[in-house]
């Protein structure tokens, strides 16, 4: 059933109200009075509104605190109802109990008109309130319960025990594979292989020696034609001896042969310098081209005057020096680069550093070649072993728990396990580092935690410290901070309470 709600303002009057009324065209017409106003006070008005409502089919009712709107409206069997929520769940049909008394003088047999109640208004009934002991009473017991729960759950306790320690020291080897062994025996760590390529560069003087040529060797021909024709050589051509591989000799100048005849003393010269150039006599009798077929040459007297002379060079010694400098050198700077490039958990075993494949190598000059330093040029692999240090330190405090931890102790947390490496020696057929340790941990008693905070819950601090120092072997007293700082005692849940060894 459709009902219109008409929220009415202070401003409003009968006719106002009977338009809305008939703009609404609903099932049911619900009027808001405003809250502790009067809007108008004459039975006719809410006549003419009931009036309206009916001639268009629609039930009439009102939400009111006027009481004398309030009787008019009984009267006139309209519903009244205390709130808009009560209207739409309740029937209209219901009569609405009067929640006022009236302040006129009761006089029995007679009864309160509307007009009596304009006159003296009535007023609303008044329950006796509480007296203001009992209110605050109240009111203190209230707060009273909620600091008493707020000490009960908010309160926490920080419990810090320092419990006597023994340094365990003991001697461990270990040996580290690439194959990934550790996982099964704690003596055997798995190590990884890692790889890196670096290039070095060193020279040293050289100490060797060697020929260079110095001074070309000259000497004279004797050339005869062989034809009836005068034959002209040019200076620079190439005559050759007889040696294997010949040497190459030029004429200095040019030279005229008559026919049928001979010329003596033509002068050659070596056409490169060293003693190479020195040739017997009569071995100079070759020449290229036609020439050569036309005329019959030799050399009276020994072609003389080359010469070498020595300068510094390279020796093989020199080279197998340099390489052997250069290892050294590649193996540190290997060293170097791996540490630097070690992920932050992960431990150098520097003994199994070792070289790889030669990617490339120059040599400058090579042996027997002039050249006052030998340089050498190298770019080379390596690889290492490296383990990891979680893994070690772990193995390593697990050996110390089986070996040397006292019945009812335990490793402490305070200090990590030192682990420290005495020595390495490296297998190079197996691919395996034995590494000699030495393994250094705090032992502690072990400490029921539960147990300790079950027994000083709700105790006083001094009294719970001493309680602790029963239970627990300590080597200073205990520390117990509470919060508040106040609180003279500790909480009264356990879970509110932290026991640590710091």
């Amino acid at each position: 059933m459709k009902t219109l709600v008409i929220q009415l303002d202070r401003s409003e009057d009968a006719g106002s109200i009977r338009d809305k009324v008939t703009w609404g065209k609903a099932s049911r017409v619900l009027l808001v009075w405003p809250v502790n106003h009067e809007l108008f006070d004459r039975k006719i008005d809410l006549v003419m509104i009931k009036r309206t409502c009916t001639s268009q089919g629609s039930r009439l009712g009102i939400v009111c605190d006027d009481p004398v709107v309030c009787a008019e409206a009984e009267e006139l069997q309209i519903p009244v109802f205390e709130s808009v929520n009560k209207a739409m769940r309740k029937g209209w049909d219901r009569r609405r109990r009067r929640w006022f008394t009236s302040n006129l003088p009761e006089k029995s047999n007679e009864i309160v008109t509307v007009e009596d109640l304009r006159i003296n208004r009535p007023v609303r009934s008044k329950e006796r309130p509480l007296p203001l002991v009992i209110r605050i009473g109240l009111l203190l017991a209230g707060v009273l319960a909620v600091v008493a729960i707020c000490l009960f759950i908010l309160p926490t306790a920080d419990v810090k025990i320092y419990p006597v320690s023994q340094e365990q020291e003991m001697t461990v080897e270990f040996t580290v594979e690439s194959s990934g062994a550790g996982a099964s025996n704690p003596g055997i760590l798995s190590g990884t292989v890692i790889n890196t390529t670096v290039e070095s560069e060193i020279s040293r003087p050289a100490t060797g020696t060697t020929k260079v040529p110095d001074k070309k060797a000259r000497g004279t021909l004797k050339l005869t034609n062989l034809t009836d024709k005068e034959i002209n050589i040019k200076a620079k051509t190439i005559v050759f001896n007889t040696g294997n591989p010949p040497v190459r000799y030029i004429f200095l100048s040019d030279a005229t042969l008559p026919a049928n005849g001979t010329l003596d003393d033509v002068a050659i010269e070596a056409m490169y310098a060293g003693e190479s150039g020195n040739t017997l006599e009569n071995t100079v009798t070759r020449m290229d081209g036609e020439i050569g077929l036309l005329i019959q040459m030799t050399n009276p007297a020994p072609i003389t005057g080359g010469a070498d002379r020595n300068i510094p060079s390279p020796s093989q010694d020199d080279i197998v020096a340099l390489r052997s400098d250069i290892q050294k050198i590649s193996a540190r700077q290997a060293e170097e680069k791996m540490t630097a490039e070690l992920k932050p958990d992960e431990i150098l075993l520097v003994s199994s550093i070792k070289a790889g494949r030669i990617k490339e190598e120059t040599i400058t000059p090579k042996a027997g070649e002039p050249g006052v330093t030998a340089r050498i040029k190298q770019s080379a692999e390596y690889s290492a072993l490296v383990i990891n240090h979680r893994q070690f330190s772990e193995q390593a405090g697990s050996l110390l728990k089986a070996n040397r931890l006292l019945p009812g102790w335990q490793i402490s947390t305070r200090q990590p396990t030192d682990v420290q490496i005495l020595s390495q020696e490296y297998d190079r057929i197996n691919n395996r580092v034995k590494l000699r340790t030495s393994i250094k941990g705090q032992m502690i008693p072990v400490i029921n935690t539960a147990k300790i905070r079950r027994v000083i819950t709700g105790r006083e601090r001094s009294l719970a410290s001493a309680m602790i120092s029963i239970l627990v072997l300590t080597e200073k007293p205990t520390s117990i901070e509470t919060w508040p700082s106040w609180m003279p005692v500790l909480p009264l849940i356990e879970t509110r309470i932290n026991v640590s060894t710091p």
